[in-house]
């Protein structure tokens, strides 16, 4: 089952992985935590295989970076739930597991035989959670999306990007993402309720209502203020007593961007007036700022041309320095500069390296290891750990099929000869 090691948070439960792109990361949490995971594709590969990049720019369904970067901690076995045989199988599977969690359009399980219903007929206190774009139930429920639509629709992308540009989106599929952890917390209270109660559910997770978590604060906004929100990309808007102003969040340096407020407060005002006298000592001295009486600093009460004023000489300031220097002399002179990591960046960060964040995990097939990003959690007894690279296409059928579920090898091959599996 899962590799020698510590046991996991959740090694006594069992899952069934049936999700496609969407919902991959939500079986990858739970096989990280110590649950069995076994993700189930069709005999020619999921379909995810095929999404880029790929491990040495090959174009091949077992080097696709997507499918190594959210199907590790996992089983693989292939089946065809569209033949009868493959329908039986999964239903002998599914008395041996605790779990199954799916992806499908609204009704295509049922339509198969293999719904909710149909699989508590065969485990009374199975428990099915259904990651879909927007639900079970409603007007949009049998719509096909793509990431770029439920971000859109979301609201999130509305807030994204530059007040005098169209909305953008992130470059990683986000909705998917933090849709995943709902359903794979969804999960864990399922199996806390199973436990308690001894009843299984069938649990709906929406995509679309996941991501009002992320946005709540537009429409509260609008629902108590009347005010609509504004994209204002590397600027965040204030409020004051002379009206709304756009402040500088996000800086240019000299090789990239640092993060950096204009905020006040006692937490702040010490490292501003501090970066003001390093400023100074460089030679980018400047009359406003020097002009600022410091300790009652409120940058509420500025008009759009005070804080452009304030900004000006800071951008001068930072375009003189690379984002490690900034961030060095922040750490030495206590400011509130933190880089914006590149990739490169982040597998280089000396504190993720110090907390042994990256992980090797083997590839015998490449005859190496490669580096992966660790579990969301750290525990020194390894709990929640990584525990194998993602499954090669019916690498476990074998060990599934006939070791777990009791098929002869003689079964096997007809099956594969019949395109079962």
């Amino acid at each position: 089952m899962t590799p020698t090691g510590p046991p996991g948070l959740l090694d006594q439960f069992r899952v069934l992985d049936l999700t496609d792109a969407k919902g991959q990361l939500a079986g990858k949490i739970l096989g990280d935590m110590g649950a069995d995971v076994v993700k189930i594709e069709p005999p020619k590969g999921d379909p995810a295989r095929n999404i880029p990049p790929f491990y040495g720019d090959d174009p091949n369904s077992e080097k696709s970076l997507y499918w190594w970067a959210y199907n590790t901690s996992k089983r693989g076995i292939t089946l065809d739930l569209a033949t009868a045989d493959g329908q039986d199988l999964f239903k002998r599977l599914v008395r041996e597991f605790d779990l199954v969690l799916e992806s499908f359009a609204p009704g295509y399980l049922a339509g198969l035989g293999l719904g909710y219903d149909d699989l508590a007929q065969v485990k009374q206190d199975v428990i099915v959670v259904s990651l879909t774009p927007f639900g079970q139930t409603g007007p949009y429920s049998d719509f096909k999306v793509t990431d770029f639509i439920t971000v859109a629709m979301s609201g999130n992308m509305f807030l994204t990007g530059d007040a005098d540009r169209p909305p953008v989106a992130c470059q990683m599929p986000t909705t998917y993402f933090h849709a995943c952890a709902e359903t794979a917390n969804a999960a864990l209270m399922a199996l806390w309720y199973r436990d308690l109660h001894g009843e299984g559910q069938h649990v709906d997770v929406s995509i679309h209502e996941a991501m009002q978590f992320i946005s709540y604060n537009g429409p509260t906004q609008f629902y108590l203020k009347g005010v609509k929100s504004k994209r204002t990309g590397a600027r965040y808007a204030v409020e004051g007593p002379k009206g709304r102003t756009y402040q500088r969040e996000i800086w240019p340096c000299k090789d990239g961007f640092v993060s950096f407020g204009l905020r006040g407060g006692p937490a702040r005002i010490p490292g501003f007036q501090r970066l003001v006298q390093w400023m100074t000592e460089e030679g980018f001295g400047d009359d406003f700022l020097d002009g600022i009486d410091w300790p009652d600093y409120n940058n509420t009460a500025f008009d759009q041309d005070e804080v452009d004023r304030l900004v000006a000489p800071i951008e001068r300031f930072f375009l003189s320095k690379t984002a490690m220097e900034l961030y060095e002399a922040a750490v030495e002179r206590v400011l509130m500069i933190a880089p914006v990591y590149n990739p490169a960046q982040q597998l280089a960060d000396r504190h993720l390296k110090a907390r042994e964040f990256f992980t090797e995990l083997d590839h015998p097939e490449l005859g190496r290891t490669v580096v992966y990003p660790g579990p969301f959690v750290k525990s020194d007894d390894g709990l929640v750990r990584l525990r194998r690279r993602a499954p090669l296409i019916g690498e476990h059928n074998v060990e599934v099929l006939e070791g777990e579920l009791g098929l002869s090898r003689d079964q096997l091959v007809s099956l594969k000869e019949a395109g079962v599996i």
